[in-house]
């Protein structure tokens, strides 16, 4: 129980340090930063680090291309997240729903009812 607790924590000072690198415009040090806090969270299975760490890994591909592995990487970290959390945490669920319909859209043109459905999905 202290291992998980321990590495739970550093999880959280990982995340902590990945929004700090980000807001000050370090995009490649936030990168990695949420890279880690993601294998970690998923690799004891904690859902909500592993949501906190793929949205904001997702936050900074805004003026970037993204390499098609990179792409299929993060949309099967989304994919993996969503089933982690199970419906359990329905902010979350409904915000890695969402960004994984916008993942679609952006990249094959789903429509835009593709993502109210998902966010009315978890709402109910």
């Amino acid at each position: 129980m202290f291992v998980e607790s321990t590495a739970g924590r550093f999880d959280e000072i990982v995340l902590g340090e990945a929004r700090e690198a980000f807001a000050r415009g370090r995009l490649v040090e936030a990168r990695f930063a949420f890279e880690r806090a993601f294998e970690g969270a998923s690799d004891r299975r904690d859902a909500e680090t592993m949501a906190r760490a793929v949205l904001g890994l997702g936050g900074l591909w805004v003026n970037e291309q993204r390499a098609p592995d990179e792409y299929a990487q993060y949309r099967a970290q989304l994919t993996d997240t969503l089933q982690a959390l199970g419906g359990t945490n329905g902010v979350l669920s409904a915000r890695v729903n969402v960004r994984l319909t916008a993942e679609a859209r952006y990249a094959e043109g789903a429509q835009i009812e593709d993502a109210r459905r998902a966010l009315a999905r978890v709402q109910s």
